[in-house]
């Protein structure tokens, strides 16, 4: 039997996380990893990074071009990108690892923030939000270079000025909308994909990736290809161009979570997703990454009797508890089903 995370309900988180991060949202504050362990590389179980991790190509940002996977997992990602830590005395937060999480699966005592770095990108519909804590770091950044963080505003009048913010009249703060209620708001499942097989990925960022089109052969695609339901080979696939493209080329996918994704075909058959031949080195959340057709209401040509039974094996398989133990072993039991 497939091995499904079942998301929870985006109310009762929203309502969850409210209590949690209005209550307790100290900026210093470590969260306590018992001693000797090594701090998690996609942050707390409680608020994992989101984004798509080991990927070729940039990411350009309001602080300059950083590398196309930043945020994805938990790293000082200024440390040699940004231009105040190439000094000859860069500041302390230069060192601190952060990453990039959903507002609405982040259940831990520090409140994580709306991104500066990215202001108009989104995550399945909401606000790119990053958190230091969840990867057992100060957040000595918020203070000292974001005035127009929500967190940051004092009074009612400056938080709700800002659009992306929202004011608790109960505890006199200021947060990111998604955390104070916002959670429960819809989302359109044309771009972000069916409620049981969500896309995943940054939609918005400005940047390239570079995809893997055939043995020796690249191809630079928009950053946030595959963070919704688009027919991205069409304008950027070289079989796609001229008048006789391929069939494949019109229909649309995005990348998934393939422990959250649980779709049929409306006839009882299951419809799992792919394992990622674009980018086959790239995982989410330490995991491999796989994409969907069908989730975008697309149709996947190459996907015979045969073909599907590999991709539901492969998905069982790096969903399975000896994944969770080990990801190496997991992996190998994984590519063993290619």
């Amino acid at each position: 039997m497939r091995v499904i995370v079942a998301a929870v309900s985006l109310s009762a988180t929203s309502a969850s996380l409210l209590r949690v991060n209005l209550n307790r949202t100290e900026n210093g504050h470590i969260l306590g990893y018992p001693m000797g362990s090594e701090k998690p590389k996609f942050g707390h179980e409680k608020c994992q990074c989101v984004g798509i991790d080991n990927i070729e190509g940039t990411t350009e940002t309001t602080a300059g071009p950083y590398p196309a996977d930043l945020g994805a997992r938990c790293e000082a990602w200024d440390k040699d990108q940004h231009a105040d830590c190439k000094s000859a005395n860069p500041p302390k937060w230069c060192a601190d690892a952060w990453c990039y999480v959903d507002p609405c699966k982040c259940d831990i005592e520090v409140m994580p923030k709306v991104s500066s770095y990215l202001p108009d990108a989104q995550y399945q519909g909401k606000s790119v939000y990053y958190s230091y804590a969840s990867c057992g770091s100060t957040d000595q950044w918020t203070s000292e270079n974001a005035d127009k963080a929500c967190v940051n505003q004092k009074d009612a009048a400056s938080c709700k000025g800002l659009s992306r913010c929202a004011w608790s009249d109960e505890h006199k703060k200021c947060g990111g909308k998604e955390l104070m209620g916002v959670c429960n708001k819809p989302i359109q499942d044309f771009k972000w994909g069916q409620p049981e097989c969500r896309c995943i990925g940054i939609d918005g960022q400005g940047g390239t990736t570079k995809m893997k089109l055939g043995e020796g052969k690249f191809k630079d695609y928009p950053a946030d290809t595959g963070a919704t339901c688009e027919a991205w080979d069409k304008t950027n696939h070289p079989d796609c161009a001229g008048p006789n493209a391929p069939e494949w080329c019109i229909h649309r996918w995005c990348f998934v979570d393939p422990c959250s994704c649980e779709l049929d075909q409306g006839d009882g058959s299951s419809s799992p997703p792919k394992s990622s031949y674009y980018l086959p080195e790239a995982t989410f959340q330490g995991k491999p990454l796989f994409y969907s057709y069908n989730t975008c209401g697309g149709q996947d040509v190459y996907a015979d009797e045969e073909k599907i039974k590999k991709a539901a094996q492969k998905q069982d398989e790096v969903c399975s508890s000896a994944w969770a133990a080990s990801p190496f072993v997991g992996l190998l039991l994984a590519f063993m089903t290619i």
